[in-house]
């Protein structure tokens, strides 16, 4: 899938600054050489930021495809992240900031829990700005069904 379609004109773009200010209060606390791959990172698991029941299931898949591309997948409760993941390229370089199943608009009607999966190549090659989804603020906490990670 190329990456010149995966923004069209009618996708809400978010804030490119509140995804950077979350990422800079998350940058101190990352384990230990984590920028030395692909980093995914959850914030505040438990938030109902995408459709019900897509996020658990999205979040071991994107797990999943992080490992395979010798990167991480880490969740951590932060109190004022904006986005429900961040994607990382090697060096801690923002290329995703946005829900878990990202708008169809954005990327096509794949599976909700395979989007982001699908799209990770194209994301960690990504040498433009990032691509930022409209905030999500945590409307509804729900029962973690992966166990959290705790950064350091």
């Amino acid at each position: 899938m190329a990456l010149a379609h995966l923004q069209p004109p009618s996708w809400r773009a978010g804030d490119l600054a509140d995804a950077e200010r979350s990422l800079a209060h998350l940058l101190g606390r990352l384990p230990a050489g984590s920028e030395q791959a692909p980093l995914a990172i959850r914030l505040a698991p438990g938030c109902a930021c995408s459709p019900e029941g897509d996020g658990d299931p999205a979040w071991r898949t994107l797990a999943a495809a992080m490992q395979a591309a010798d990167g991480q997948a880490i969740a951590t409760e932060v109190e004022d992240g904006t986005h429900e993941v961040l994607i990382l390229a090697t060096g801690h370089r923002l290329v995703y900031a946005g829900p878990l199943v990202p708008d169809p608009a954005l990327c096509g009607n794949g599976p909700p829990a395979t989007r982001l999966r699908q799209w990770l190549p194209q994301l960690l090659a990504r040498t433009r700005t990032a691509l930022v989804g409209a905030s999500c603020a945590c409307t509804s906490p729900r029962r973690l069904s992966s166990p959290r990670l705790p950064l350091r």
